[in-house]
């Protein structure tokens, strides 16, 4: 009896301290990775610090990540389990930063869309680690023009699908550089002198669309010549893209940001 009970304490004892040490590594751990979160939105850290917190926090250092602001959940821990492939969150007042790494994996997109149940959410872009702090800034660029009511209430949304909309209520230069070079990519196909002479035809159609007389005035060449270049702009950029007015006013606005 007795060596049976003093077997059974030394058990139950020894049990007991493994869960606990088992507990206090788990709570050790989740305290890095918060203050790795932390430190990946920081402009100050260095990539030194951050390698050493990760290491800590034995979370695998991603080539590319985006973050993602999320309002209206509580609790930065459950978050990040429902959005699983180790994101990283931390709750900062009235929103989660989550760090999400590779984001553009094939079915990222649909597993973050259900991990955050319909709140609202803002995925800012794909960046080398090193640009952690510019993805979190435009998400939470996107996440103010979407409290203003600019943007769809509720669900994810992707800061990048909406330039246009940040260009236009407030944003800072890097967006207007980003919805440039988004709108008139089209034209990099092109050599520097058709470059330069199919944005200027483009420049001129959006400030006087239709007028070919016009635009071959200010172009100083003959209307056919302006007919085979808008043919030209018609292919790189779409049939829709110089008549639509919705695309004609954002190739405006991209033109202008252009210089």
């Amino acid at each position: 009896g007795a060596i049976f009970t003093y077997i059974d304490a030394i058990s139950a004892e020894s049990a007991a301290a493994y869960v606990e040490a088992q507990s206090r590594a788990a709570g050790e751990r989740a305290r890095r990775r918060r203050a790795l979160a932390r430190a990946l939105a920081d402009p100050s850290s260095t990539a030194d610090e951050i390698e050493a917190l990760a290491a800590g926090a034995a979370w695998e250092l991603p080539t590319r990540i985006a973050a993602l602001v999320v309002s209206g959940e509580a609790d930065p821990v459950r978050l990040a389990s429902r959005l699983g492939g180790h994101v990283l969150a931390v709750g900062e007042e009235a929103e989660i930063t989550a760090w999400v790494p590779d984001p553009d994996a094939p079915g990222r997109r649909a597993q973050l869309a259900a991990g955050i149940d319909a709140q609202p959410a803002v995925l800012g872009p794909t960046v080398p680690l090193a640009a952690s702090v510019e993805s979190l800034r435009r998400a939470r660029v996107a996440s103010g023009v979407r409290n203003d009511g600019h943007l769809p209430a509720s669900g994810l949304l992707v800061a990048d699908e909406h330039l246009l909309a940040l260009v236009l209520h407030g944003a800072g230069a890097p967006e207007v550089r980003e919805l440039a070079g988004q709108l008139l990519a089209p034209l990099e196909t092109l050599g520097p002198g058709a470059r330069k002479r199919s944005l200027a035809t483009l420049r001129a159609w959006l400030d006087q669309p239709g007028q070919i007389q016009r635009i071959g005035g200010v172009l100083g060449v003959h209307p056919q010549t302006v007919r085979y270049r808008l043919a030209g702009l018609r292919e790189l950029f779409g049939p829709e893209a110089l008549d639509d007015p919705a695309q004609r006013f954002a190739l405006s606005v991209a033109v202008r940001a252009h210089g």
